[in-house]
């Protein structure tokens, strides 16, 4: 479709694929899709709740939120962002996947959420994640964020919730309103600064020496030091 789409009847598109590739600005027309590709140019822009089943893919384009209410939903397993922009600062998305995924590289998440699991599963972010004013970041259970690089839950402040484990190659900085961090595991193989909060459980693993901060880290579960992790005061 390279223009709009108005629907007046059923447009029951939960199985195959509808790709948005006009040159022009497109509305992404709100519904269940079973593959959704933004191609072309210029902006794919969504409103409300879209629902992605299969494959999610952006070629070329820029795929945006309309307004900070607006959720994207990703089941899919497939996900993946060819020379175009994801910008995720303006909306909620969700990947609620019962299997592994691979999160979509953005400047920065405004709500966040990792969900849908039954069994441990992992969602993974390459590079450094960071997020918009009055962001959040909630990791349900079974669910393990996995960051390569750093996370940053101090900059624009951003809400927190863990109930399953956040696993980082990098550090994790954090702001004074987050008062338990959940469980952390730090695995990098490069030097890693231990963040000054209270974790319910805290594993430090990898050749990268792990450094204790000026001030009280509080363990409330289990403290686990494994492998060559060089942990010092």
């Amino acid at each position: 479709v390279a223009g709009s789409i108005t629907n007046a009847g059923t447009f029951d598109t939960d199985s195959g694929a509808v790709d948005y590739n006009g040159s022009v600005a497109q509305s992404i027309f709100t519904t269940t899709y079973g593959a959704l590709v933004a191609s072309g140019s210029n902006t794919k822009t969504m409103s409300g709740t879209v629902m992605v089943r299969d494959t999610f893919r952006i070629t070329g384009a820029t795929f945006a939120f309309n307004a900070t209410t607006d959720s994207l939903a990703l089941s899919a397993t497939t996900l993946t962002n060819t020379g175009g922009t994801f910008s995720a600062s303006g909306g909620i998305v969700n990947y609620g996947a019962d299997a592994d995924q691979t999160l979509l590289a953005a400047a920065s998440y405004y709500r966040l959420y990792l969900s849908g699991s039954t069994a441990p599963r992992t969602k993974t972010y390459t590079g450094s994640l960071a997020f918009a004013a009055s962001g959040l970041l909630n990791v349900g259970s079974n669910d393990t964020l996995s960051v390569t690089t750093d996370l940053d839950l101090n900059t624009n402040t951003p809400s927190f919730t863990n109930s399953s484990t956040v696993k980082m190659g990098g550090n994790a900085t954090f702001h004074g309103g987050i008062t338990n961090a959940g469980t952390f595991y730090y695995f990098g193989s490069s030097a890693q600064t231990i963040g000054a909060v209270t974790y319910a459980d805290l594993r430090l693993g990898n050749t990268g020496g792990k450094t204790f901060p000026t001030g009280t880290v509080s363990v409330t579960g289990n403290y686990t030091h494994q492998g060559s992790a060089g942990a010092r005061d």
